[in-house]
């Protein structure tokens, strides 16, 4: 998958299916000749070793063209985080200063050039980190975030070589040119994250005078300090001289601490706190975990009394007639139906439609939708975030992988009206659906607090069709293991328009290869609506069919390829139309024949 479709080629995810891991691959083209420079610097880099350096696994080469193999990142660059934040606090850079200095002075130890734009340095959190979790981490501070990792890319050189056709000994690397250049660049990123102006310097209000002095330094090319741990440092003690220090930066951290641990905050005054004239001292101080919630607890009393004084003017300057117009009447009455009625939270045992028309039946704990997500819902949820999945996607059709192209959930190559499931989205995108609707419903009073949409475990999906007893550890370990059950029966091919199913209507625009099933035909060569055919005896549509389905497991242990369900409009071969059949799939690769289908549970409930 091509992951950055503004320089669309160059940089990919991809899956190491020897070391079953998640991958990055930098694709290089240039001259032989320059290509053999860029090896041999990649190999300079793969053999270095620091916890903060993005590690290279590979260096090959194919003809013209190289490929670099790179470990896979979970977080956001710092960018992301300037745009969310405007600007970090001293101590917060303090503490990314912490891991960025010692990264920066062993590279130039090591005659390497790190790349120091905000947008190559990234903050990398566990495998379990999400996008969803990123939208709330970007704004908390950053001594209330789940341990990180600041990695730094060392393809700087490499990038230049690419782009020039200069033979590497007239090029000269950074570091070498001009021995403080690299401290002056980090000097401009930790100013640009402290909220000043590029391209120029002036004093930052929420740094002290003595903080200002030590920028001003840093950013002077003829005298700024000869380390990066001698910045960090300087500006670290110039934060507030009655405080504890953050940490002390080292010259060589331990390199076998591939996960530096958080620090720990200080619970006296804090490092950045200098009050001014204007300015209350506490002010300056930033807001503990306990400050924040009652904060938070405080807003939420003045918003409350402000709106019972709100009703109270109301129902003073706008009496009650006994008599109302009709028309008044019946709104009123509808509304107060909607908010009691249609969209109060799901009761025990008893159907329930949802903010967006999407119907549930219970299943045990849990509710499940009665047919896939729309397009109409994708797109309410796209039109109220600004979040799109877009980018690119694979077609069942052509069967040529995934491409950066113009298809996506709203162009999928195919006529689809909004009762169609959406389609070309991937289990990322589904879980980021989720996490709105919560959100949104949860403040709306249609869900309980505790309740939550997400998509359906393996487990649970066997339970939608059926399976109740399976055995295997994994959805690859369950899956074709009870044969000779299918969504319509126990015998193969399934009687003409049960389902929707790659039957002879799907030839249309398809290649003379197209496979289908023998005998079989339904009425809709592409994706059908959701309710098109018959619910199962659970009374769920489409469980079969349509389109394959995103579960929230891993498929495999070792992987994290994530697991599909149900087969498609595509799907021709007896054994993926068995009930218990699962595919493995990238968590971020979308396809023309793949949608999902959302359960309500309880936070923490996993069948």
């Amino acid at each position: 998958e091509d992951i950055n479709p503004a320089n669309p080629g160059h940089v990919f995810h991809a899956e190491d299916t020897l070391a079953k891991m998640r991958v990055t691959v930098r694709i290089f083209s240039a001259d032989p000749a320059i290509l053999a420079q860029i090896d041999e610097e990649a190999r300079r880099i793969k053999a270095s070793s620091h916890p903060n350096f993005i590690h290279i696994f590979a260096v090959e080469r194919e003809r013209n063209i190289g490929f670099i193999v790179m470990e896979w990142l979970e977080g956001f660059p710092l960018v992301d985080l300037l745009r969310a934040r405007r600007a970090l606090t001293l101590r917060e850079m303090l503490l990314l200063l912490q891991q960025i200095a010692p990264a920066l002075d062993a590279a130039r130890e090591a005659q390497l050039s790190l790349e120091m734009k905000l947008r190559d340095i990234f903050l990398h959190f566990s495998e379990s980190f999400a996008e969803p979790v990123a939208n709330i981490v970007l704004r908390c501070p950053l001594d209330e975030w789940p341990s990180f990792v600041v990695k730094m890319s060392l393809l700087e050189k490499i990038k230049g070589l690419e782009s020039s056709a200069v033979p590497v000994e007239e090029q000269t690397i950074v570091s070498e040119l001009k021995p403080h250049r690299d401290v002056v660049q980090l000097g401009i990123l930790t100013y640009e994250l402290l909220g000043g102006k590029a391209g120029s310097f002036a004093p930052l209000a929420n740094v002290s005078e003595k903080g200002n002095e030590v920028l001003r330094r840093c950013l002077t090319p003829d005298g700024s300090f000869s380390t990066a741990a001698e910045f960090y440092d300087s500006l670290q003690g110039a934060a507030n001289t009655g405080s504890k220090p953050v940490a002390k930066v080292t010259k060589k951290p331990d390199s076998e601490r591939l996960t530096p641990q958080h620090p720990k905050v200080s619970p006296g005054p804090s490092a950045e706190a200098v009050p001014t004239r204007n300015t209350p001292a506490s002010d300056s101080v930033p807001a503990s975990k306990n400050h924040f919630w009652l904060t938070v607890g405080a807003v939420m009393a003045i918003l409350l009394v402000a709106g019972a004084v709100w009703l109270l003017l109301l129902v003073t300057q706008n009496p009650t007639s006994n008599q109302e117009p009709q028309a008044a009447t019946e709104i009123r009455a509808q509304k107060e139906k909607t908010s009691q009625g249609a969209h109060s939270p799901p009761q025990p045992g008893k159907p329930w439609t949802n903010s967006l028309d999407m119907r549930f039946v219970p299943l045990g704990d849990i509710y499940i939708a009665v047919w896939q997500t729309r397009k109409g819902d994708f797109e309410t949820f796209v039109q109220a975030t600004g979040y799109d999945a877009v980018g690119g996607m694979s077609s069942a059709v052509t069967q040529n992988g995934f491409k950066l192209n113009e298809m996506s959930w709203k162009a999928p190559g195919f006529s689809q009206a909004p009762d169609h499931p959406v389609v070309g989205v991937s289990w990322e995108d589904a879980n980021q659906f989720c996490g709105w609707l919560t959100r949104k419903e949860r403040s709306e009073g249609t869900l309980e607090t505790f309740q939550s949409y997400r998509l359906p475990t393996d487990r649970e999906w066997s339970r939608a069709v059926g399976l109740e007893h399976e055995s295997g550890n994994t959805p690859k370990e369950r899956s074709g293991g009870i044969k000779s059950a299918y969504p319509w029966g126990n015998a193969f091919p399934p009687p003409n328009d049960i389902g929707n199913y790659a039957g002879s209507e799907s030839r249309v625009d398809a290649p003379e290869t197209w496979a289908v099933i023998p005998g079989f035909h339904d009425s809709f060569p592409r994706t059908a609506p959701v309710s098109a055919f018959r619910a199962n005896p659970r009374g769920l549509c489409c469980v079969g069919g349509n389109v394959w389905e995103w579960c929230m497991d891993k498929f495999e242990n070792t992987m994290n390829w994530r697991t599909l369900r149900g087969g498609s409009w595509a799907t021709s071969r007896a054994e993926e139309l068995l009930s218990s059949y699962r595919r493995g799939y990238g968590p971020l690769f979308r396809s023309d024949d793949v949608g999902f289908r959302c359960v309500v549970a309880t936070d923490g409930a996993h069948g």
